[in-house]
């Protein structure tokens, strides 16, 4: 059934994947050699400024990174529950299902990137394969504690999101502003002398703990002793994760009822879009993921593009990455809005079966209302772009080319929102749900960076002819934008199919 379900574009978005994982692999692992070699003292003499307490420090931050970095990225629920609990309503084991479960997370392409990262740096720590069991052991017992810990941590803190949202823009407001006064500070003329007391910090961290594991682990009896320790705890964590996961699969979470709670936010959304369209911004407003998604389109541009602009001149050829990440926020939040407008909560759709309320009317406030957002994003960067970028001679070919990225990547969107449908859930105990389709998400990733270099690179004395190639384009593009939207009823009706619409 996979090998089927394979398409050219799934099979290229595999490629690339993968050879990104393979990319960050193989630097992990590099660093990690380049750490554990510079410990040899034949080595260190050709570096002057390495002693063995400042490599023990870039040891014990590395690893600590490496542990903090892991504790983000892993992903403690890949299952869809929905599809799983029909397994258990036909009679399959509920034990026996939350085990496969619990393989396929230990088994996702990113945990086990940390979890090979974490046993290589151990067999390098240890200086000899031989020492392999206690390296799995201490690998799979990092991995469960992990695992159980973030499962509590979100099951803590999911109402308190908006609370830890602000607190963490507050402490990045601040920590950009200081960041340059910081390092201009007498704090690092002295640093040597306080790498000894951070280092007795680092090293009861747990990322501390694993990297100085070789050191009482030598012997054979305490190896014995940890292996022991390390089966009995991994043991009774997954114990608890297969209840937890049983509990998940036969219990509804409350979260799921959460999008039936409405209050003034969709009432007020309501009365400024209209009824339609406020219902699906609500939606997709309040979905943590899309929340998650908002904040990296909202903060990337804020620390990098002032940071940037100030070095305009050193950029050299590179300077579109600047105007990349003006439109990063637009682009991103037209596909949060436009990229998969069917996935969502859609029940008042069906009642144009049942009630004449004008199917097409309801299309189109919903499409006007989802492009709200991102049209007032790109009016707002192409103005701080004419205020900021005022002497920059190709001006005009910047403006022209934002707005022929913004109506390609519209078009592209709409075409998404048919084609590539995505059923977006609420599923319980995870807040990192896809609701763009992968394919779509990787390739307009890959055309966006395209589009930025081929548009806002200048031709020199051809750049008049780009900006009336660009016109064109452009008057291309909304000719196309404005029969879809004419249109956008035959076309609803004509690419939802019965089993879409039982869907829905």
């Amino acid at each position: 059934m996979f090998r089927q379900s394979l398409t050219g574009t799934k099979i290229a978005v595999f490629i690339i994947y993968g050879l990104s994982l393979a990319l960050i692999f193989s630097q992990i692992i590099s660093t990690v050699y380049l750490i554990i070699t510079l410990q040899n003292t034949q080595l260190s003499e050709m570096f002057k400024w390495y002693t063995p307490q400042r490599g023990r420090f870039i040891l014990l931050v590395f690893a600590n990174l490496l542990w903090l970095s892991q504790f983000f990225f892993t992903n403690i629920r890949l299952m869809k529950l929905k599809e799983n609990r029909k397994l258990l309503t036909w009679g399959y084991p509920v034990r026996k299902l939350s085990q496969y479960l619990t393989l396929l997370t230990f088994l996702h392409p990113m945990n086990l990137l940390f979890n090979l990262s974490w046993l290589i740096l151990l067999i390098f720590q240890f200086g000899s394969t031989h020492y392999l069991p206690i390296a799995l052991g201490i690998m799979i017992l990092n991995f469960s504690l992990i695992f159980s810990a973030k499962f509590r941590v979100l099951t803590v803190i999911k109402n308190y999101q908006k609370w830890l949202l602000a607190l963490f823009l507050t402490v990045l407001v601040v920590a950009s502003a200081m960041v340059e006064s910081l390092f201009s500070s007498t704090l690092f003329t002295h640093f040597e002398s306080y790498i000894p007391q951070l280092n007795k910090i680092l090293v009861v961290l747990p990322g501390g703990l694993i990297a100085s594991a070789h050191m009482v682990l030598k012997p054979l009896l305490a190896q014995i002793m940890a292996l022991f320790f390390c089966g009995a705890v991994i043991l009774l964590l997954h114990r608890d994760h297969i209840f937890n996961t049983q509990q998940s699969l036969q219990i509804l979470s409350s979260q799921s009822t959460a999008n039936t709670k409405t209050g003034w936010f969709r009432s007020w959304l309501c009365s400024q879009t209209g009824n339609h369209a406020g219902k699906y911004l609500y939606y997709v407003i309040t979905h943590p993921y899309n929340k998650i998604q908002a904040l990296l389109f909202v903060v990337f541009p804020i620390l990098y593009v002032p940071y940037m602009v100030s070095r305009m001149e050193e950029l050299g050829t590179s300077k579109f990455l600047v105007l990349f990440f003006f439109m990063y926020a637009p682009m991103g939040f037209q596909l949060m809005f436009l990229g998969n407008m069917f996935g969502y909560e859609h029940r008042e759709l069906l009642k144009s079966m049942q009630f004449p309320e004008g199917l097409e009317h309801q299309l189109r406030e919903r499409f006007l209302g989802a492009l709200i957002i991102p049209l007032t994003l790109l009016v707002i960067i192409s103005g701080a772009e004419v205020i900021i970028l005022m002497d920059v001679e190709n001006l005009l070919s910047i403006v022209l080319g934002n707005i022929l990225i913004f109506e390609a990547f519209l078009l592209i969107f709409l075409w998404s929102t048919f084609n590539q449908f995505v059923e977006v859930e609420w599923v319980s105990f995870s807040f990192t749900q896809p609701v763009i389709s992968q394919s779509v998400a990787v390739t307009i990733s890959l055309l966006m960076f395209l589009f930025s270099a081929i548009i806002y690179i200048p031709y020199g004395s051809y750049e008049e002819f780009k900006q009336i190639g660009m016109l064109v384009l452009i008057a291309i593009s909304s000719f196309c934008i404005y029969q879809y939207i004419d249109n956008i009823e035959q076309l609803f009706t004509s690419k939802i199919t019965p089993d879409l619409w039982t869907r829905l």
